[in-house]
């Protein structure tokens, strides 16, 4: 399962489901033997369902990636699922009273974060890409169904205050914006990786022109960003190395080129931030519900999806090193190389 074949088999079924391994072998150019090993090890992991009919097999993806129920399929409590149920159908029902539509996914996860925090309900919550979630994904369109003396058993029967304080936080979060809500909720809990990711999108995708100090400050935030990373898993290591050995590279040529395009200079960092994000926020996520979930089955809902994550991070490390000869640049400069070296990153 070397190179972008795990990566390359998820995206085709997810494009071709039921798809046979000759099939698949044929589109993609990978021996029969490869794909049959990627395959087996999915269907192990759950990752993709295989389907037998008149002795020939197919294979579909799970709904490991669509969320459908639960992030990453992940096991849930009754008593837990009820109770977020409850508040999802609360909240919203107070955001319409209030506002001319629906709540959006983030307000209505970090309102859940608020009423957890308050009242200690336990409740499986994580730090995601945006911030704290519930491990069950919120979806305007559907009815959450829950039983209402069990959750006066969890509030003590005083579930008429829980309400009217369910009101109170939706009228005062609804006029905030989706970047206010979570540099509100990254404030409130002193979450300095998430507010430096905040820092990184505000330069990206403000309206003025990116500038020289604009990369220079995206390079000297994401080093803060790595030295999260340390204590967050040792996997993430390589990648984060690799990202700000990116980050550092752009922003030299950026400097030494005055002819650099800044338009691709905005969307390369973008996407090598986001690439890499995304491979921090699910250890992150991870790790933060491992109090919640035991080692396996952490391991089962995740590590799948990490690798997946981090094939498409080094696909797009691979497209800057042929575009931009990002190492020679960074090789070229003592001072990024003083810095690096003190770091430890190479």
């Amino acid at each position: 399962m070397k190179d972008y074949s795990v990566t390359l088999i998820i995206k085709f079924l997810s494009k071709h489901p039921n798809s046979n391994i000759q099939i698949i072998s044929n589109n993609l150019k990978i021996s029969r033997d490869t794909v049959k090993s990627v395959l087996d090890s999915l269907h192990k992991n759950k990752i993709v369902i295989l389907n037998e009919n008149n002795n020939l097999k197919t294979y579909n993806l799970s709904n490991i990636f669509s969320h459908n129920s639960i992030y990453f399929n992940l096991p849930i409590s009754k008593r837990n699922k009820n109770i977020i149920n409850y508040l999802f159908m609360t909240i919203k029902k107070y955001w319409l009273k209030h506002n001319s539509g629906y709540p959006p996914k983030t307000h209505m996860q970090k309102i859940i974060f608020d009423i957890n925090k308050t009242h200690n309900l336990n409740l499986p919550i994580g730090w995601y890409k945006y911030g704290a979630i519930s491990v069950v994904p919120y979806n305007k369109h559907t009815t959450y169904t829950y039983d209402i003396n069990l959750v006066k058993k969890e509030f003590n029967k005083y579930i008429d205050s829980v309400d009217k304080e369910i009101e109170n936080i939706v009228k005062d979060v609804s006029i905030l914006s989706l970047h206010d809500i979570k540099k509100r909720q990254y404030e409130l809990e002193n979450n300095e990786l998430y507010l430096n990711s905040l820092k990184i999108n505000d330069i990206l995708y403000k309206d003025d022109k990116l500038s020289l100090v604009d990369s220079n400050n995206i390079k000297n935030i994401s080093r803060k960003i790595i030295r999260e990373t340390m204590y967050i898993d040792d996997g993430l290591n390589d990648f984060a190395n690799k990202f700000y050995e990116t980050i550092v590279g752009i922003s030299l040529i950026y400097k030494n080129n005055t002819n650099f395009s800044e338009i691709n200079l905005r969307k390369d960092i973008s996407n090598i931030f986001d690439s890499f994000w995304n491979i921090l926020s699910l250890y992150n996520f991870k790790k933060t519900l491992d109090k919640f979930y035991t080692k396996e089955q952490l391991d089962n809902a995740f590590n799948i999806k990490i690798e997946y994550t981090k094939d498409y991070f080094l696909e797009m490390y691979s497209e800057f090193q042929d575009k931009y000869v990002v190492k020679d640049m960074y090789a070229n400069d003592p001072l990024i190389i003083d810095l690096i070296n003190k770091l430890d990153i190479n």
